[in-house]
């Protein structure tokens, strides 16, 4: 039996940095049980959900301005009457990919939206349209993909059964699990550049009613499983 006075405890080391598999995963848990309860208590009050992907066109080379304007005309998008007048609030995060055949990098937006009224995929096309349109002159499509070169705009509504308990923490589940997956860049020369870009900004955001202060009252209404 070892001395009790030789043995040593080795403390663990977290980078705490989002670049880390790891560490992402320990960020991603936070959000996950911040944002279970308040999706949870949205169903509840009678909201429905759905998924939101936004991307403008692939670019070459990414700069801290590109995440601050697309902060800046995320804000902007939720600011508009169309969105005011039907959503609750939303739940946003802007994820970088990178394509290494192409050399290309692939930011886009996954946003889960509570809302009471369905808006047309022609009237959001048309908002965010007008609101990239200092980077681009190219037509919205219809659906995002990983080699798109210009801005997409994709929705698709949260599916589960409102009677079914367990169906709706399965279907939050997987909706945020999608929105805070872990998406690494393996080039060197591409991670250097994502860094240097993202270093500092806030890339999860919530909006309208996710983010106000009195929800926050509802955290503790809601358990986990």
């Amino acid at each position: 039996m070892a001395d009790s006075k030789s043995v040593q405890i080795a403390s663990l080391f977290r980078c705490q940095l989002r670049y880390c598999e790891f560490c992402h995963w320990r960020d991603s848990r936070r959000i996950f049980r911040k944002y279970f309860r308040r999706l949870l208590a949205c169903v509840d009050e009678g909201y429905r959900l759905a998924i939101l992907t936004l991307t403008i066109r692939n670019l070459s080379s990414i700069r801290s301005q590109d995440y601050d304007r697309l902060s800046q005309n995320l804000k902007m998008f939720f600011q508009h009457d169309l969105f005011k007048q039907h959503v609750y609030g939303g739940l946003s995060r802007i994820e970088t990919t990178f394509n290494d055949n192409r050399q290309e990098f692939h930011p886009h937006i996954h946003i889960i939206i509570a809302y009471r009224a369905c808006i047309s995929q022609n009237e959001i096309k048309a908002v965010w349209k007008a609101l990239t349109a200092d980077i681009e002159d190219y037509e919205p499509s219809d659906s995002p993909a990983a080699q798109a070169s210009s801005r997409s705009t994709w929705i698709k509504k949260i599916e589960f059964n409102k009677s079914n308990p367990a169906r709706i923490r399965k279907a939050i589940r997987g909706a945020l699990n999608y929105v805070c997956k872990f998406n690494p860049i393996a080039s060197p020369e591409a991670f250097a550049n994502y860094y240097c870009a993202t270093n500092g900004k806030r890339l999860v955001r919530a909006y309208g009613g996710l983010r106000r202060r009195f929800v926050r009252a509802l955290d503790n209404q809601w358990p986990l499983s």
